[in-house]
């Protein structure tokens, strides 16, 4: 984990490149590192959850790697998240591990989703506010598959039956700006039929 914030920690300060889809792919991990750690908890194929969290921690670290310019902050983060969720991946069901998961799982989301806002798209409009929609949509689903596990584990926080509903809210109101549109904020209608009927 030293090199996760060395890697991070170094260079000099530069615009950051990354794009909307590059903190989506991390946020993306982020719960999954958390759900499958979760579902230690509640499935009998732990084999397979304690796998899906060695690798999903590897694919966060590797994109973090690669991510210019360092931040401190977020290597500190994720080192925790990462290291909580093995531990509990080998076998560690203590509050400790555990308890630092869920601590540090909402600070990440926060951060991934002001990072996304504030990233460029890296599509040409008129399409790139609706890209910007479907990463957005690809977190948020993810997001749910760890909440389910957290309400049934117990494990859930304080208020997160609100922030469940309130997420739902917002996939329901991505989807809806996808299909139809949204001038507002710049969102074109899906294109045809075909498109319309899969979202």
């Amino acid at each position: 984990m030293a090199a996760l914030a060395l890697a991070l920690c170094a260079g000099i300060a530069r615009a950051d490149p990354r794009t909307v889809r590059d903190w989506a792919d991390q946020a993306v991990l982020v719960h999954r590192v958390t759900k499958s750690a979760c579902l230690m908890f509640v499935s009998s194929a732990t084999p397979v959850h304690a796998q899906d969290v060695i690798a999903s921690s590897a694919d966060l670290i590797r994109l973090v790697q690669t991510g210019d310019p360092p931040d401190p902050m977020l290597a500190t983060n994720l080192d925790t998240l990462t290291r909580s969720a093995q531990q509990i991946a080998a076998g560690d069901r203590h509050s400790v591990p555990v308890s630092l998961l869920l601590k540090t799982n909402p600070i990440l989301t926060a951060h991934y989703r002001d990072m996304g806002q504030s990233a460029p798209s890296g599509v040409q409009p008129p399409h790139s506010e609706a890209f910007a929609l479907v990463q957005h949509l690809r977190v948020v689903s993810q997001g749910f598959q760890r909440d389910l596990c957290l309400f049934l584990t117990d494990l859930a926080p304080s208020g997160a039956d609100r922030a469940l509903a309130e997420l739902i809210d917002s996939f329901d109101t991505a989807l809806d700006q996808l299909v139809v549109g949204d001038d507002a904020i710049g969102v074109v209608a899906a294109p045809n039929i075909h498109i319309k009927v899969t979202l």
